[in-house]
Order: structure tokens, then C-alpha cells, then sequence
């Protein structure tokens, strides 16, 4: 398991439970993710701490071998047989036996978009992402300091999502979390308005939490894409102001601290790497992509490698922690039997043919073709019978099983003989 967020620890626990050997891979010092870092979770309130905890317990009572401050250097093999060469990131270099394993569950987790340049951050000392915020909160820094709380905060959403220059999506936590932290302020006494494109508190418990921030005096307040809101301040941000299109008038409003409630975001160089090694499809999103939404929602086009949480796309809490929940039933079955079936519809090679150009190995996408003395040979393990390597032979030596010349113009001729 390749990540040691919650959704890579709770398939870590899962799997183990199934009774197979587990390895879990963290690059960070600890697991947990951002999650550790939460002052609370939505519905419970409790602290993100609380719940890693909780797992981080599971994954010891239950003998789960966990490698911290580790990478991944290498991957190759197919499906029942992987090998992964590892690497250290911490500040003690060691060195790692490759692992066999028969299983990829890919949990990288994603990173928080990055506003610098967007209203004011990083030039105005009072703008912060929403997980600065959280932290600050949290350890009681920042504008949390004396023991106050600020005056007035304005929070700003969609920031990062649903844009063409960003992700054109939504990331799905960022409304819950700004209503979350709202709460928290209103407690605090802080004034809060948030502006908004939509808001969308799908799980469970979010619209009752929507409905309480609104009974506690939490302000919500549209805005439009095409006229976004002018955050003005020297050395620190004095107003947020903005265009209401159901009043049809602008609002300035004077904000002693700006949120910035960003999306979710791949971690470019991560799943590059995991990318090549793997050649799991990305999306134009970034993240990876399933191999189909509805019927093999937590697997990839690359047999035996599956994806947990926030490696397919934004997720919060509880969507993670269920689909590594699927992925650990989809590995189990996976490898419960002593054979794989494998698809018949694979490429083949003529070795008669075959003038070992490499052509067909540098356009395969899996890795499945390799020259040997003879000539090329196609691992059946890896290849999908795409027949690309066989459209690019200039020879005609790599022919699509069941799909060679003979077979279509025969399948054509009968076709249209009626």
C-alpha cells in the first residue's frame, strides 16, 4: 500500500484482516496525512488526531508492517508478481530488499492548491488557505494568539475548483470545512461571511450543520465566476469586496482575516513518478483514473493495481475510508485463488517475421514488449490486446489474437455477402 493517509491505512487494516501480508509505505516521518492535522472533523467534531490514532492502533495490534520516511524507487512485474524497489526519504539513509507482492493499492493522497498570487496571499499577512487556518485554530497562532478571535472573517470558496485553469471540478470537502470552521468562529465570536459560488454539503450531517451555522448567524453570500471578489489591504487585507447578482449591487464588507477555501490537487511530481512507473491512466484532472466508474470503480487499466481515496480524485473523510474499504475486498478476491484468469484477446509475435526494430516496445503503454535474441516477445501477463504494437510493425510480425487480417476480412466478406 503506497500511502499512509487514512484511506492507505484503512486499506492496510482491511486487507490484513483478509489475512494477507501487508507493507505499508509512508514518505513522511508519520501516517495520517493532512487528517492528523485537523482541529476537528465534521460530523463528530473530534480531532483529526483522534481518529489516526484510532487506526494507527489497528495497524499495531494487527502486526502491519509500516516503513515511514520511505519511497517508492522502482515498480515492474505484472499482476501476482510485483516487484517494488524502495528508497529513504528521512535523514537516516537506509536500504531496502526489493518486495514481492502479488498487489498495488496506490493511496498518495493530494496536496492543497496552491492561491499565491490570488486575493492577496502571501502579500497580505492576513490571508490564509483553509488548512493554515485549521492549524492556527488548532494551536491557537496567528489571529488566535491572545486568545482572542478576529472580528470579522471572510471566506472565500471555489478557490482552486470548478475553473478551467485549475481543477474544472469540485473538491467536494472545502463547503463542509468552511461550514465546520464557521461554527468554530461563531463560538469564538467572531462575525463570519462566507462567499460562495454553490454550497455543497452533500454527506451526511451536512445540511443540519449548514442549517446550524445559518441559525448561529453565519452569513452566505453568491458570487459569480465571471466577476470575482477585489480583495483590497496594505500589507494586510482591510476589504473583500464583491458583486451579490441577486441584489445586483456591490458589497464591500471590512475583513480583519481572509480564508481561502481551496481545492485538492495531485502531487505533480508523486504521481508523475507513480505514473510512469505503474502507467496508470491520469485524467485532465491529474489524478488517476479508474478503470470504469460503475463497474470497476477502485481498479485501474493495469491488472492488480488499485487506487484508495484522494489518488482518484477529491475526496473527504468518509468517501476515502469507504473506497479503501472496496479496494480491499476487490485485492482479496483478487488473490484469494492460486491462478488468475487472464484475457485471451492478447498480441502475438512471429518471430520469423520479427527484425527486433523496437518499434512495438517504445509505443506500448504497459510495458508489455520486450526484445530478446529472437525477437520480441509480449508478456500475455501485461499486454491488453489493444493491437496498437500491431498497427505500428512494419513487417506485420505482432499480430492482435483473434483479430488478425484474415479473421476481419473474413468477418467483412460474410457481413456484407448478407
Amino acid at each position: 500500500v503506497i500511502g499512509g493517509g487514512v484511506a492507505g491505512m484503512q486499506s492496510a487494516i482491511d486487507l490484513k484482516l483478509r489475512g494477507h501480508d501487508v507493507t505499508l509505505i509512508e514518505m513522511e516521518e508519520v501516517l495520517g496525512g493532512r487528517v492528523r492535522r485537523l482541529a476537528n472533523i465534521y460530523p463528530s467534531f473530534k480531532p483529526g488526531s483522534e481518529l489516526v490514532g484510532e487506526l494507527e492502533k489497528q495497524l499495531k495490534d494487527l502486526n502491519v508492517k509500516i516503513l515511514t520516511n520511505t519511497d517508492v524507487d522502482d515498480i515492474s512485474g505484472f499482476v501476482g508478481n510485483f516487484e517494488v524497489q524502495l528508497c529513504s526519504t528521512g535523514k537516516e539513509k537506509k536500504t531496502y530488499d526489493p518486495l514481492k507482492v502479488g498487489a498495488i493499492v496506490l493511496a498518495p493522497g493530494s496536496v492543497q492548491y496552491d492561491p499565491h498570487g490570488e486575493y492577496g496571499y502571501g502579500e497580505l499577512t492576513n490571508v490564509f488557505t483553509n488548512m493554515e487556518f485549521e492549524d492556527m485554530m488548532f494551536r491557537g497562532e496567528g489571529p488566535f494568539a491572545d486568545g482572542a478571535a478576529p472580528k470579522l472573517v471572510v471566506f472565500i470558496q471555489c478557490v482552486g475548483s470548478r475553473r478551467e485553469d485549475a481543477n474544472p471540478g469540485c473538491s467536494r470537502y472545502c463547503c463542509q470545512a468552511a461550514v465546520k470552521q464557521a461554527i468554530a468562529l461563531r463560538k469564538k465570536g467572531s462575525q463570519v461571511v462566507i462567499l460562495h459560488r454553490d454550497v455543497r454539503v452533500y454527506s451526511r450531517g451536512g445540511e443540519e450543520m449548514y442549517a446550524e451555522a445559518r441559525q448561529m448567524g453565519v452569513v452566505f453570500m453568491r458570487y459569480t465566476l465571471d466577476n470575482l471578489p477585489n480583495v483590497e489591504g496594505k500589507g494586510r487585507v482591510q476589504t473583500v469586496t464583491f458583486y451579490q447578482p441577486q441584489l445586483k449591487t456591490e458589497i464591500t464588507l471590512p475583513a480583519d482575516a481572509l480564508v481561502l477555501s481551496c481545492g485538492m490537487a495531485p502531487n505533480k511530481e508523486v504521481f508523475d513518478r507513480l505514473g510512469e512507473m505503474t502507467k496508470v491512466q491520469r485524467g485532465t484532472d491529474g489524478f488517476f483514473m479508474e478503470r470504469h466508474s460503475k463497474f470497476g470503480p477502485v481498479e485501474t487499466s493495469m491488472e492488480g493495481i488499485f487506487l484508495a481515496g484522494c489518488a482518484q480524485g477529491p475526496m473527504d473523510i468518509a468517501d476515502s475510508i469507504a473506497q479503501a474499504g472496496a479496494v480491499g475486498a476487490k485485492v482479496s478476491a483478487l488473490l484469494s485463488g492460486e491462478t488468475i484468469t487472464m484475457e485471451p484477446i492478447v498480441s502475438e509475435v512471429s518471430a520469423a517475421y520479427c527484425r527486433r526494430c523496437g518499434r512495438c516496445v517504445d509505443i506500448c503503454d504497459f510495458h508489455a514488449i520486450s526484445i530478446e535474441e529472437d525477437g520480441a516477445v509480449v508478456n500475455r501477463a501485461l499486454c491488453k490486446g489493444c493491437g496498437t504494437c500491431a498497427s505500428i510493425c512494419p513487417t506485420g510480425a505482432i499480430v492482435a489474437r483473434h483479430f488478425s487480417d484474415r479473421q476481419i476480412e473474413a468477418q467483412l466478406e460474410s457481413f456484407l455477402a448478407g
